[in-house]
């Protein structure tokens, strides 16, 4: 086995020691960058008219934590309390616009979102601006998050009943129900499929209202109705005799 003098055992210690405070350094000025740019983006947002400064990361954002320590008053915190509290639709998130309004970050007169507005942007300005033009209005969206499926909702009036979702790459107006379940409504004269659909606030699966039961025509047997409003007449006769071809009706043995 090999055996180092003193001085090479010096030398090799002396080597790690380097090292090892090259790669903290490095790892240092790593963290720095990150740290830098998380500032910057919170200044950024501050310029924009948003002094909380929020920034969206994997659908969440640190709003809660640092608006509570903002919070100067108890009946603050209790209002913040109050809006944290708030299931919205049910699914993991967060309340933008409300608590931006209870700190004085945005007018309590604040305007909302129209479906004007969304209609005179629709089809004028792709995806990504399309959220920047809302912010420009209504000043932030009212709720952000999502279970796995993130989405912005921009609420059109204060009892919650009409909303504008931007979620999957698409501008959804959808009309809140007395039971929380949710129907898309046309943008303008978008066509939509009637019934318009109804799902529930995650997006599944389907509702759909109950239709009186009817007798059926036995004249009307052999035609079927489609979701279009259009029918297709059914040769019933014609599909027994294809399924008889195909489908041979055995021969008993014989005795």
């Amino acid at each position: 086995m090999r055996s180092f003098t003193p001085i090479k055992k010096i030398a090799l210690v002396l080597a790690v020691l380097i090292v090892g405070s090259l790669l903290g350094v490095a790892i240092a000025m790593a963290t720095g960058d990150t740290q830098g740019d998380e500032q910057k983006a919170i200044e950024q947002g501050a310029q924009q008219g948003n002094e909380t400064g929020y920034i969206v990361r994997n659908g969440y954002t640190d709003l809660y934590e640092r608006s509570y320590a903002r919070a100067i008053t108890d009946e603050q915190r209790e209002q913040l309390k109050a809006i944290f509290a708030d299931p919205g639709i049910g699914l993991v998130g967060e309340w933008v616009r409300p608590v931006l309004i209870m700190l004085g970050d945005l007018p309590a007169d604040m305007p909302r979102l129209t479906v004007e507005d969304v209609a005179n942007l629709y089809g004028k300005v792709d995806f990504e601006e399309m959220g920047k033009e809302f912010k420009k209005i209504a000043g932030a969206p009212d709720w952000i998050g999502g279970s796995g499926i993130y989405r912005e909702i921009y609420y059109l009036n204060d009892e919650r009943t009409e909303a504008i979702y931007l979620m999957l790459g698409d501008v959804l107006y959808i009309k809140i129900n007395e039971d929380g379940t949710h129907t898309r409504l046309p943008i303008e004269d978008r066509k939509l499929p009637e019934p318009y659909p109804t799902t529930s606030p995650s997006g599944t699966p389907p509702i759909f209202t109950p239709q009186p039961e009817v007798t059926p025509d036995l004249a009307d047997a052999n035609v079927l109705h489609n979701l279009d409003g259009t029918t297709t007449i059914i040769d019933i006769k014609a599909l027994f005799e294809e399924y008889l071809r195909t489908h041979p009706i055995p021969t008993p043995f014989e005795d």
